[in-house]
């Protein structure tokens, strides 16, 4: 049922790109794989759906903290609601505890307290009075709720524990991640350099980005615009040096948008799929020759380059070949499956903060 459900999910993922490809869109599948990577960076990553009751204990939870910090002032504001007094009360004769613009506060808190049975008002009171340390416990954790319930969302930037929006902007731009600028950041002149060498140098800029490999699958050489490698319209032609940009990468990437935004990305299982979607595609064997280490058309020999030619021993390819039978996969290959577990872990984490 597993490889079923993997492979419906990468099936899902191929649909999205139309392509003609350099002869007959051969580049379509492994681009509307990585152009889903690349969606996956603009979207939100999800959060952890709390049960009714966890919400509702998060709803709680300022009112908890208020009472264990002021059980006196909370207990005197209660007995007020219970006379339906509370709402007459202002400002000037309320106890120090709760005046000004904390007497909003309070007053919920007091309805909180007066509204929950017997049993359970004497056991917030008994904590509130011990002093043996639960009283501290027991207001971090509800200080944790109260932190947990108004979360926003992942940091910008690099953060401590990095999120899996980090990680795949990563794995799409690399050292570029923080302006999502699609460059070619390896060293070399030609197409090859950038994109790999046959079974003897993997492709400088390839292996560090996703951006680079899109470019190598779908960008035209700098002679000629007639690649078709990724969709129906031919792209620009490309300048094969270090730091330049990705020729027309706001139309690679817009080309599947309607397409794959009709279903999210960020999600764990789906970046699972996509992952062995691009690691089969890795290791499957291309070429007259048949070679393994290239994503992407290869119509000749294994040990030709990626010089993005339809003749000759060339394609519209990135090679992480080493030799005939070693692959040096990408980078940014492993940053996938890390996003996935970082998904997991933030759920997680959320998750044991509501219920610590």
């Amino acid at each position: 049922m597993l490889i079923v459900a993997v492979t419906l999910a990468i099936s899902r993922l191929q649909v999205g790109c139309k392509a003609a490809g350099p002869t007959k869109g051969e580049n379509k599948k492994i681009f509307g794989l990585l152009r889903a990577i690349v969606k996956a960076t603009d979207e939100e990553e999800p959060k952890v759906q709390l049960t009714q009751t966890a919400a509702e204990a998060a709803a709680n939870a300022p009112h908890l903290a208020l009472y264990l910090k002021q059980p006196a002032a909370i207990q005197q504001l209660a007995s007020l609601a219970k006379q339906r007094k509370l709402d007459a009360l202002e400002v000037a004769n309320a106890s120090p505890p709760c005046k000004a613009d904390k007497l909003a506060a309070c007053k919920a808190a007091a309805v909180y307290f007066s509204n929950l049975p017997e049993a359970q008002q004497a056991t917030l009171a008994a904590a509130a009075a011990d002093e043996r340390g639960f009283k501290t416990i027991n207001n971090t954790t509800a200080m944790a709720l109260v932190a947990a319930a108004a979360k926003s969302g992942p940091p910008a930037g690099a953060p401590a524990t990095a999120t899996a929006t980090y990680l795949l902007l990563t794995a799409v731009y690399s050292t570029e991640a923080s302006s999502k600028a699609a460059k070619l950041l390896g060293t070399g002149s030609t197409r090859q350099h950038h994109c790999g060498t046959g079974q003897s140098a993997v492709g400088a800029s390839a292996t560090q980005t996703i951006a680079a490999t899109i470019g190598c699958l779908c960008a035209s050489n700098g002679s000629h615009d007639n690649n078709k490698g990724c969709y129906e319209t031919k792209t620009g032609q490309q300048t094969w040096s270090k730091d330049a940009s990705i020729a027309d990468w706001q139309t690679i990437v817009k080309n599947c948008q309607k397409v794959v935004e009709k279903q999210p990305q960020l999600t764990t299982g789906n970046l699972h799929a996509i992952h062995k979607g691009i690691a089969t595609d890795l290791y499957t064997a291309k070429g007259k020759t048949p070679a393994v280490g290239f994503l992407g058309y290869k119509k000749h020999s294994g040990a030709a380059g990626c010089g993005g030619g339809d003749s000759k021993n060339t394609g519209a390819c990135a090679s992480f070949a080493t030799s005939s039978t070693q692959v040096a996969p990408p980078t940014w290959l492993d940053l996938i499956p890390q996003a996935a577990t970082a998904i997991d872990e933030n759920a997680g984490n959320e998750y044991r903060t509501f219920f610590v």
